[in-house]
């Protein structure tokens, strides 16, 4: 996990200092990272620790994600 000052200072100003994982902004008060491409190492945006964390454990994998949320879309109202 990176948190890197120069990018974190970029990526806040392009995402008005909150995270757009979903949408919508994070509480003021999360702690905000800078989330990076595992394989070009480019920075991407800003996201919570959380989130961040979340799609390192998919490992960037967007079949992986895609599952999980047909897993949760299946069991939605259990």
């Amino acid at each position: 996990m990176r948190d890197l000052p120069a990018a974190r200072g970029r990526a806040a100003g392009a995402h008005g200092g909150r995270p757009r994982r979903d949408g919508s902004p994070a509480a003021p008060s999360a702690k905000l990272v800078v989330d990076h491409c595992h394989e070009g190492g480019g920075n991407r945006g800003l996201l919570c620790v959380d989130c961040n964390w979340g799609l390192g454990n998919f490992a960037d994998d967007v079949a992986g994600l895609r599952a999980a949320v047909r897993y949760l879309q299946r069991h939605a109202d259990d």
